[in-house]
């Protein structure tokens, strides 16, 4: 009775496959997916590179034709100047800072400094109590043997 109820779900299961599979099923299969997903890629991509071929404006970096604008365009830090093509950028004056460079003091200067940091890290550290299982200061109980 098993082998007779496998056959024939076996069969029911391939007439079901060949059915499916029917040429009245399956619609164009000489287009592509991509066609029969999208019926107007076609006409999009058309459209869409039209409007581009209308939108054509160079950027700045394709005007560059020379060394000296390629240099130019790089290394100019104003916007303004850069799209006017006026004069070169001079340079920024940069504020000097408080405190000097580690490589402009003295070896001497250094090493008073990593003491300084040696003894104020030194001071902040804090001893743990030891004393175990004792959460509220009372000294531990001790075991019964």
């Amino acid at each position: 009775m098993k082998t007779l109820l496998c056959i024939v779900i076996l069969v029911l299961t391939g007439l079901v496959s060949v059915h499916a599979q029917s040429p009245e099923k399956t619609h164009d299969v000489s287009k592509k997916g991509r066609d029969r997903l999208f019926p107007d890629f076609a006409q999009d991509i058309a459209r869409l590179e039209a409007a581009g071929k209308t939108n054509s404006v160079k950027p700045p970096q394709a005007l560059a034709t020379s060394p000296r604008a390629v240099r130019d365009l790089i290394f100019l830090k104003s916007s303004g100047a850069r799209l006017s093509g006026a004069a070169p950028a001079t340079a920024l004056q940069v504020a000097p800072e408080q405190r000097q460079l580690p490589s402009a003091l003295s070896s001497a200067e250094t090493a008073k400094a990593v003491e300084e940091d040696n003894a104020a890290a030194r001071a902040k550290i804090k001893i743990p109590n030891t004393d175990q299982g004792s959460e509220n200061g009372q000294p531990a109980p001790k075991p019964k043997n």
